[in-house]
């Protein structure tokens, strides 16, 4: 702590579980993991935006990747996998597991996770214009980094989607009764339509339109008209 060994009769000193109130946990790992074990890290609060920053990068690649490729791509599952002289090796998978074969060099596999990622980034455009090779090139890629990153413990949550999704049914809705209230029904009825194209069926009720899946009727909600 500030070039001082932590001591509790000092002060100086830190708990973990007061450090994950303020920062993620994945951001935490990724400090931990950015220097060799060896070494004598040093805690700060700059530390560990740095880290927030670069692990800030790191998920924007992967859901940026994801939404040029059109979905996740899974691990592999044998995330260590034998080095074949015969076989040809991606080459940041190469350093990265020579990296980690070294001494647990996280410092080194981790230089290496960066390049991917920076080698990544140049073919999302092209991935998202449907062109086929920065495509290819993006998903090998991005298979390398989630394989690589799991075997480093670090994960990219994306959030909570079935909640994220009952705002945006709520919002819509809104804008429906906002459109119905000025009389603008051709723009209500265009909501309406919109959302049965994509499986999500309107009843309007006494108390308000109510909304629930085409599928699943169980998953229906309320909104206070």
């Amino acid at each position: 702590m500030e070039q001082e060994k932590m001591s509790k009769s000092l002060g100086n000193f830190v708990l973990a579980k007061d450090v994950v109130e303020i920062y993620p946990p994945e951001v935490i790992r990724y400090w931990a993991l950015m220097s060799s074990y060896r070494s004598q890290p040093t805690f700060s609060e700059a530390a560990l935006d740095d880290a927030a920053q670069a692990y800030d990068r790191w998920r924007n690649f992967v859901v940026a990747a994801e939404h040029a490729l059109g979905g996740p791509v899974a691990a592999e599952s044998q995330p260590r996998r034998p080095i074949d002289d015969d076989r040809e090796l991606d080459p940041y998978l190469g350093r990265f597991i020579e990296a980690m074969d070294d001494d647990f060099n996280s410092a080194e596999a981790f230089a290496a996770l960066h390049e991917l990622v920076r080698e990544g980034n140049k073919h999302i455009e092209g991935a998202q214009e449907k062109r086929g090779e920065d495509a290819d090139a993006l998903g090998r890629l991005l298979g390398v980094f989630v394989e690589t990153t799991t075997v480093l413990g670090l994960r990219f949550p994306r959030g909570d989607v079935a909640e994220l999704t009952r705002h945006l049914l709520d919002f819509l809705l809104e804008l429906r009764e906002q459109a119905r209230a000025e009389k603008a029904f051709d723009r209500a009825d265009s909501i309406r339509q919109r959302l049965a194209d994509a499986g999500v069926v309107i009843e309007d009720t006494a108390s308000g339109p109510r909304w629930y899946l085409e599928e699943s009727s169980g998953a229906a909600n309320e909104t206070e008209g």
